[in-house]
């Protein structure tokens, strides 16, 4: 071993280094040693949990052992002998010479019995014992900040804390002192240490002098000591018996085990160490290591955030937004926001909600919302466990907790509460039941009522446990039947011949048709699973989430790992392999190479291999079917007579299959022709014929055709009309689900079931109703007698509400007609409110004055106006008002129809809602309605109780913190795409265009689990950190994008990687080279082949890029020459009474995005947002000419110029020629701050440098595509290239009079938002404001400029929700919008503060005049000059 310091005298001293590692490496043992019995406990915890929890006295009762073996064999501690270090007694003079004269170690030097318990006392009782009062010092709450400590202190630690006895006394005055006498012995060991350093004292411990031992290097006589010891343990070689052998084995195995532990725990311990470093987020191994699962489950997608929740800076990295500190123990809620843990877990267990996106943490709602048709009774009974929560918060009694455990209100068997709570006990006692722990270890020292309601819950969590394991596992096992059989059959079809494909698509090959539609359907049950297992596995977490909460346990994480994470349902492994599968399947049908895990041996015989060989294999049966039906397309008897000859020629399986083919051509053939094959046989056809891939008989496929000829032609055979297939239909099904009301009557005449269900829970009537076949829906009512009221229990599957959410008029009147009743479904939505949602006008007007037409669900308090008003259906609107519906009610966030009308740019709605609002009188308190939804659950009033607890919370500080300045790019460049186009009429085209071999027609609309197969997964370069960006696949409303910061665009590079949703097979990808992106325009449009493996295309995928370039020369300096401006956000308690508009406002779009906070508190808060900039500023117009020089001109075509020139064709020289040459160039010495400026400004043609020395908002302008068609603008500079010019000139143009006394006060603004955005990201130091006309063709000039630059069919400025969300994913200040639109709708400015921005208002003097009266806002523009209000006065 190398030391540092063989300085000196003595050259066995060891330095102080050697000895601060020995105790290092014994500090280290403990750790170890719990976090090796800490992982096996999770695994064997009835064997190992007690140690964990008394870890300190097995650790000190086990080191006792091992430090005594090696004190007495080696005169060293373990760690002091790994290290090379022995201990000795002290002599007190040291006897060098008499040493070399004899030699060996003398005996005075060697361990006594004394010295050994001695040393053992400070080897393992001291720090037993100090590890002991570190515990009890924190158990009494030390060490822990204040606010923490109010919400985390259990009753023990107040009981303790508060005593008034002797004892609590002392355990006061323990807490007070303690920090104090730690300190101190720290300190008396480091001022040892230092003297040691300096010779000035041969001991490092303070107690070695009280021991009488010093530590010392081996030297060569301990070496040689030690060699001479180990010779003479080795026994003789004399005969010995063999119960002398194991005497001796069993007496020396103790020493060997103590003596192999030094080379044993050290290599434990950097093994640990190791994995520690492997496993770690930044180690560089994680680099080197590709996935073949492909890349990284992206975290949750953030949701988009509430206008009144807590403002977010995306790019404040490693902030918490609620404490505003650094996260400690980051933890994400799934809204996709991360927080500190305590912050999160305090704000949700007070408000319930996402403090981001206000999202409710009412938990059953979204499982009832999310459940699949016909599956709602195998889900988590989340209400009644917290209806448990509920009653053992509330101190009900024990026979209560009985009641709800078996699932029964308490007053329905208040006589039977005894033996049912007996019953529990019972089976709680059973040896089957699994033991319950709780880290507390004080729950068996409370009382019978907690004790009654903890058993009661668990009870009812295992029954749902084992209710829903056991519907996984038959769902499961039906699932991999199902693959099973369809490869073993796409195997078999393989061998009989392989089809023809025009791109992708099977032609006309009855057997391969039928293996993919079972694939199909196979994958749209594997998305139903999927969704079953995550929604229950959230809901596990949840509840006992919130059973710990409210009964001061902690069993949650114990019981997960034990109880719910090992149940077969939560293993996402097999699903996760069937949807690889299933993929890869759907991909290439006939690629038999893959996917062999689930087929067995069949998969690689001598008869695949041959076929896998030669791919060009076609069998006889598919010559049998093209020509077949080649003579049938083109009417040829003589080659069909042939066909069919040769048909019965064939023998053994391809014989057996000749049925299915003739089968399927005689459905599809003339009925002349399809005569002619009947009677050309020679044999009767087979009518019991059954399909071995999906079980359809002959009847099933006529039905499907509808030929009516051959469905009858079935029944006189015998054919079963009972007869269900693969998925559990029969031949009635298909006939309702074609349309076909002939077929259908046909065989209703035959006593067929009429609702059977299928493997959905569709029944005939259902698929009629989707269908929209008002003639099969009025057969199977009038001769089936069929009820036109829902024939499934507690499902959505109401015949009134499909057909009104798709909007079939007919079906709607007749089921109306034969008595069908409005009922509501799941969700409280009566089928008025899905008709309204979907824009059916037809279908409001049938179902006026019926139940529920003007009643508010049950999900967030929406009447079918306030659904029609969202999704801007203007006929719906008007109907509904003429009607005489209510625009005066408030849902469940106090707004009105008309708020989600303004807020989503619904003009013509709130033209309407606002006409109606003039009729009526306005509301001056934010009531509720008193009408409760018939549809409703009483009952849900109950679970809900304890959640309407108002919280009380500290009041806001007097001096709200200041933020100077944003977040601004440094040396990196920030990259934004697109999915899609950000501007376009064509409202339907999207972003990510799939194949039909990918995208299936069992997930259309008119089914109603629309889940989605597929996900696009977007990823960057791998130098690059940014997390990857999903959608789902086939998109919907989603509007992708991805946003990351580069160092480098050289090497910026695009992959978009296709992935089944609950899979990691790449099914396609797409990547963009850097090169693709060199000398590009902002948001220039893409459109990428998505390849396969086999490098065929199966789709497209379309982006648009913007890339904002860093700015070099700012900094963000406070009090410097340059003017910084702050804002501050705070919160305001208001009462409802004294606001007459609503508060609140947020993005809903459905039941599943919608929250559900309650609004029946008595007060509500408001986000109040305030900043440095004050007074008024002086707006102009900047334009960049061709050699990048901003300039004040407020038109896109210059004057007097004899050609359509534009401000970016000339130079500056050449435009201050043209300002001359018309008049318009105004001196220097006439621009001074108290002339007319407005005017004057408005008019000139000046340089930007001239203006500098007021205040003044820059208007930066710049082309839209739509401007520079419309005007046939031939150029257009770089983006990038005219805000770095403008910005130049504001910090470089200072002129030699400026001081910080006379600091310019500068701020920007422009109608486009990629002018915002660039001018935000560049620069930290001036605030920027988006101007936005929110989506209204307005001919109405707002400001002293004619034009700007904006563009009305941008989507990210459509409405004043997308501007306001735009500014706020941007960092941006605030906004400015039309008066008008804030004078109708007040409760809008609110919403726009609640997203943390400033309030701008454009309009004419009358416009401010009548705002001002309704609302204050925080700034106005009119005549050319921006006036910002005092939020003071």
């Amino acid at each position: 071993m190398e030391f540092f310091n063989d300085v000196g005298a003595d050259p066995l001293k060891p330095s102080l280094f050697e000895l601060v590692a020995q105790e290092q490496l014994r500090d280290l043992l403990q750790p170890a040693l719990k976090y090796v019995l800490a992982v096996f406990a999770q695994r064997y915890p009835r064997y190992l949990l007690r140690i964990v929890n008394r870890h300190e006295e097995f650790y000190a009762f086990i080191m006792l052992f091992v430090e005594r073996h090696y004190l007495r064999k080696h005169g060293a501690s373990f760690s002091e002998n790994f290290y090379g270090l022995k201990r000795r007694r002290r002599p007190y003079i040291e006897p060098e010479r008499a040493k070399a004269t004899t030699g060996g170690i003398p005996e005075a030097e060697k361990l006594k019995s004394r010295d050994i318990q001695r040393s053992l006392l400070f080897l393992v009782g001291l720090p037993y014992l100090r590890a002991q009062a570190q515990d009890y010092y924190e158990e009494l709450g030390g060490g822990t900040s204040s606010d923490i400590l109010d919400e985390g202190t259990d009753a023990r630690q107040l009981r303790a804390l508060t005593d008034q006895s002797f004892r609590g006394w002392l355990r006061r005055a323990f807490k007070a002192t303690y920090p104090w006498l730690n300190t101190s012995f720290e300190v008396w060991l480091l001022v040892c240490n230092i003297a040691y350093l300096f010779d000035r004292t041969p001991f490092y411990r303070p107690w070695l002098s009280w021991i009488g031992v010093d530590l010392r290097r081996l030297g060569l006589e301990d070496f040689r000591a030690a060699s001479l010891a180990a010779e003479a343990e080795i026994p003789q070689a004399q005969p010995r018996s063999i119960i002398h052998r194991i005497y001796r084995l069993i007496s020396t195995s103790p020493h060997l085990l103590f003596d192999s532990l030094r080379l044993l725990l050290p290599t434990a311990i950097f093994f640990i160490k190791f994995l520690e470093w492997w496993y770690s987020p930044n180690s560089p191994a994680r680099s080197l290591s590709v996935s073949p699962l492909g890349p990284a489950v992206p975290p949750p997608k953030l949701l988009p955030p509430h206008p009144k929740g807590i403002g977010f800076d995306q790019q404040a990295y490693g902030m918490c937004p609620l404490c505003h500190k650094e996260i400690n123990n980051a933890t994400a809620l799934p809204s996709g926001y991360v927080f500190c843990y305590r912050c999160a877990y305090d704000h949700i267990e007070k408000h319930g909600e996402c403090p981001v996106t206000l999202l409710p943490a009412k938990f059953g709602k979204h499982i009832q919302s999310h459940q699949v048709p016909g599956w709602s009774s195998y889900y988590l009974d989340y209400k009644f466990l917290k209806k448990i929560i509920s009653s053992l918060e509330a101190k009900r009694p024990a026979s209560e907790s009985a009641a709800l455990a078996l699932g029964t209100r308490p007053g329905d068997i208040l006589s039977q509460a005894g033996p049912a709570a007996a019953t529990i006990a019972s089976r709680e006692a059973t040896p089957g039941a699994p033991p319950l722990f709780s880290a507390s270890e004080h729950d068996e020292d409370r009382g019978p009522e907690f004790q009654a309601h903890k058993a009661a819950f668990f009870f009812k969590l295992e029954r749902e446990l084992e209710k829903i394991n056991a519907f996984y596992l038959q769902k499961e096992a039906e699932l991999k039947l199902r693959l099973e059989t369809l490869l073993s059959k796409r195997r078999a079809a393989a061998m009989r011949g392989l089809p023809d494909t025009v791109d992708g698509t099977i032609q006309n090959h009855v057997e391969w048709n039928a293996v993919e539609e079972g694939f199909r359907l196979l994958e749209r049950d594997l998305g139903k699973l999927q969704a079953f297992v995550e929604i229950n596995a959230t809901g596990f977490r949840k509840i006992l989430k919130k059973f710990d909460k409210r009964s001061k346990s902690t069993t949650k994480e114990l019981y997960l790992s034990r109880q719910v994470d090992v149940q077969p349902v939560f293993n996402r492994q097999l699903i996760s392999e069937l949807s690889d599968t299933v993929a890869g399947c759907l991909l290439n049908l006939t690629d038999l190479s893959s996917d062999s895990k689930f087929e067995g041996r069949a998969a690689n015989d001598i008869f695949t291999q041959q076929i896998l060989t030669e791919r060009a294999f076609v069998g006889p049966l598919h010559d049998l079917e093209k020509n077949l039906r080649k003579a049938v397309a083109s009417a040829d008897q003589s080659a069909i007579v042939d066909c069919v000859h040769y048909s019965e020629v064939l023998v053994g399986d391809e014989r057996k299959n000749t049925t299915r083919i003739l089968w399927s051509v005689i459905v599809e053939a003339p009925p002349d022709l399809a005569d002619l094959i009947m009677s050309t046989l020679s044999s009767p056809f087979d009518f019991d014929y059954v399909d071995d891939i999906n079980g359809r008989t002959c009847l099933h496929e006529a039905a499907i055709a509808g030929a009516l000829r051959l469905v009858k032609l079935c029944i006189s055979k015998h054919v079963p009309v009972d007869k269900v297939d693969a998925y559990g239909r029969n031949a009635l099904h298909y006939a309702a689900m074609n349309g076909h009301a002939a077929v259908c009557q046909s065989l209703l005449e035959t006593n067929v079931s009429l609702n059977r269900l299928d493997i959905d829970n569709y029944n005939p009537l259902v698929y009629a109703t989707l269908r929209g076949s008002v003639d099969c829906v009025k057969v199977l009512l009038d001769h089936g007698n069929a009820s036109p009221q829902p024939t499934t229990p507690n499902g959505d599957l109401i015949p009134l509400s499909l057909a009104s959410q798709s909007g079939h008029v007919d079906v709607v009147q007749l089921l109306l007609e034969r008595g069908a009743q409005c009922i509501a479904n799941s969700n409280g939505e009566y089928p008025i409110h899905l008709a309204a949602r979907a824009g059916h006008v037809d279908v409001c007007r049938l179902l006026l004055k019926h139940v529920g037409w003007d009643f508010p669900d049950k999900y967030h308090e929406w009447t079918p106006l306030f659904h029609a008003a969202r999704y801007g259906r203007d006929d719906c609107v008007r109907v509904l008002i003429d009607a005489g519906a209510r625009v005066n009610l408030a849902d469940e966030l106090g707004h009105f129809a008309v708020h989600y009308a303004a807020w989503y740019g619904h003009y013509h709605c709130l033209a309407y809602l606002l006409e109606a609002s003039a009729r009526v009188p306005v509301l001056q308190e934010n009531t509720k309605i008193p009408e409760r939804s018939p549809g409703s659950d009483d009952r849900m009033s109950v679970e809900s109780e304890m959640d309407l607890i108002p919280s009380l919370s500290l009041p806001p500080p007097i001096m709200p913190h200041r933020v100077y300045g944003h977040n601004y790019l440094d040396r990196c460049h920030l990259v934004q795409v697109s999915i899609g186009r950000s501007a376009g009429e064509n409202k339907d085209f999207s972003g990510v265009r799939l194949h039909h071999r990918l995208i299936s027609p069992a997930f259309r609309d008119e089914y109603l689990l629309t889940t989605a197969p597929l996900k696009l997964v977007m990823t960057t370069a791998p130098q690059v950190t940014s997390a990857p960006y999903s959608i789902s696949l086939p998109p919907r409303d989603e509007k992708g994008v991805f946003i990351f910061q580069t160092p480098s665009l050289d090497s910026l590079s695009l992959e978009f990687s296709v992935y089944p949703n609950f899979g990691t097979k790449t099914i396609g990808c797409a990547v963009a080279l850097p090169s693709l992106f060199t000398e590009i325009e902002n948001n220039q449009a893409f459109t990428l082949p998505i390849l396969d493996q086999r490098l065929h295309v199966v789709g497209e995928v379309s982006f648009e890029i913007n890339i904002i370039s860093s700015f070099d020369g700012v900094t963000l300096e406070v009090g410097g020459d340059v003017e910084t401006y702050w804002k501050s956000t705070g919160m305001s308690i208001i009462p409802h009474s004294l606001s007459p508009w609503p508060q609140r406002s947020y993005l809903i779009g459905s039941a599943q995005t919608s929250p559900s906070t309650q609004s029946l508190s008595t007060t509500t808060s408001q986000a109040s947002t305030i900043s440095s900039l004050r007074g008024k500023f002086l707006t102009v117009v900047i334009q960049v000419t061709r050699d990048l020089q901003p300039v004040v001109y407020t038109g896109w075509l210059l004057p007097d110029s004899d050609f359509d020139l534009s401000v970016c064709d000339v130079t500056l020289e050449q435009f201050e020629s043209l300002a001359k040459r018309s008049g318009k160039y105004v001196a220097e010495s006439k621009l001074s701050p108290s002339s007319n400026w407005p005017a004057l400004v408005s008019e000139a043609m000046i340089s930007l440098v001239q203006l500098l020395k007021a205040s003044v908002c820059l208007e930066v302008v710049y082309p839209s595509r739509a401007i520079r068609e419309k005007l046939s603008l031939s150029r257009r500079l770089d983006l990038n290239q005219v805000v770095d010019s403008v910005l130049k000139t504001i910090y470089h143009g200072f002129l030699p009079q400026d001081s910080r006394n006379n600091r310019r006060r500068i701020m920007f603004t422009s109608f486009s938002p990629d002018i915002c955005a660039a001018l935000n990201w560049k620069q930290p130091n001036y605030a920027v404001f988006l101007a936005s006309h929110c989506g209204r063709n307005t001919n109405r000039i707002a400001s002293s400029i004619v034009f700007d630059s904006g563009n009305i069919q941008d989507r990210r400025v459509t409405s004043l929700g997308a501007t306001v969300e735009f500014a706020r994913m941007n960092n941006l200040l605030g906004v400015f919008v039309d008066a008008t639109l804030l004078l109708q709708v007040p409760s809008l400015i609110h919403s726009v503060r609640n997203a943390g921005l400033l309030v701008g208002i454009t309009g004419t003097a009358e416009d401010f005049s009548s705002a001002s009266s309704k609302e204050s806002v925080d700034a106005s523009l009119s005549e050319g000059v921006i006036t910002f209000t005092d939020p003071s006065l």
